[in-house]
């Protein structure tokens, strides 16, 4: 019997027969079963605990050992023309895996490639560019629950400059991220500092979300701040502001 191909996590029975210069088969003796792993991963190359483990091959399609295995604290490169090791081709893939520690909620994802990827959470594909492309971003929103989960992250490299870069938040309420602003521009400042501040990315706001920085988007009218703080907008009018 000859397998072509083994499909990781599949089945197989092999049972023996013999035959003779005629041809004629014995009746098949004991069936014996196998089951293919569910991963192959090379050694070397497990999943880090809210770190990644990367590894390197010298091909675009993560076949073969890797000739590079390290611990990548966070996807973050940008290449361009150089591999990021000397042991490496000009064609080059990595795959990336770490076990991340999630509060329950809905996350966006956002991802910039050059060329290819493909992200995992937990065994499920939520974003394949599998495809030779000029530098480019994905968002892909995904909610996940409370815990550990597994992030893979697979990349290549064939054509131009290289990039690859990985982050993810978990989006905000915007009803209570409102409710800190107001209280922050509100007991800290006229609506003139207020909107100085945060033209200068100096205003924060404390509480749930943590620190974060407050990202103007236009002033429309003098003295009114519209803040565009991950993924809420807030309008805050001057009339709200305004202490006398």
């Amino acid at each position: 019997m000859l397998i072509r191909q083994w499909v990781a996590g599949a089945t197989y029975s092999y049972a023996v027969r013999a035959f003779d210069a005629a041809r004629d088969f014995s009746s098949p003796g004991n069936a014996v079963s196998v089951t293919a792993p569910s991963s192959t991963t090379p050694s070397g190359c497990s999943a880090g605990i809210n770190v990644f483990t990367g590894c390197y091959y010298n091909n675009a399609a993560l076949q073969g050992a890797p000739v590079l295995t390290r611990t990548d604290t966070r996807i973050n490169f940008d290449w361009r023309f150089a591999p990021p090791d000397p042991r490496l081709m000009s064609t080059y893939s990595v795959r990336w895996q770490g076990n991340f520690t999630f509060d329950a909620g809905d996350y966006t994802f956002v991802a910039t490639t050059s060329d290819g990827m493909r992200i995992y959470v937990d065994g499920v594909a939520v974003l394949d560019r599998w495809r030779d492309q000029p530098e480019f971003s994905y968002t892909v929103r995904r909610t996940i629950g409370q815990g550990s989960h597994l992030i893979v992250v697979e990349y290549y490299e064939r054509t131009g400059s290289a990039a690859a870069v990985v982050t993810w938040r978990k989006n905000q309420d915007c009803n209570s991220l409102q409710a800190h602003l107001f209280e922050y521009f509100l007991y800290s400042s006229p609506v003139s500092r207020a909107w100085d501040e945060a033209n200068h990315l100096s205003g924060r706001v404390d509480g749930d979300h943590g620190r974060q920085k407050i990202h103007p988007v236009e002033s429309m009218d003098p003295g009114t701040v519209r803040a565009d703080l991950h993924d809420c907008q807030i309008l805050l009018l001057p009339s709200l502001l305004y202490r006398g």
